[in-house]
């Protein structure tokens, strides 16, 4: 069932996946994507396109969620998890929805 993941863990798998830029455009595919944590882990680190599938419908809408909000962050130029992190307000970056 799905799980939140460290998303540094899921950044530094997904990196290690992530071919060459001549390749692109480079696509991940989660089929059991589940709350998105290796889709925010795959746009952090630099895929070209994440694509999430899940069955279960309440998972996929905190995934969706979970990546437009990580989305925004990288559209202002931060692609440091503890940065994007402190950027929170609120108290928001000790969440695990997050």
């Amino acid at each position: 069932h799905p799980t939140l993941k460290p998303i540094k863990l899921c950044k530094w798998v997904s990196g290690l996946f992530l071919p060459p830029v001549e390749y692109s455009p480079r696509r991940m595919i989660d089929c059991t994507c589940g709350t998105g944590s290796l889709l925010i882990g795959g746009m952090l680190a630099g895929w070209d396109e994440v694509i999430g599938v899940e069955l279960d419908t309440h998972y996929a809408e905190i995934s969706c969620l979970r990546l437009e909000w990580w989305s925004k962050h990288l559209e202002w130029g931060l692609k440091d998890v503890d940065k994007i992190l402190e950027s929170a307000k609120g108290g928001a970056a000790q969440s695990s929805f997050l």
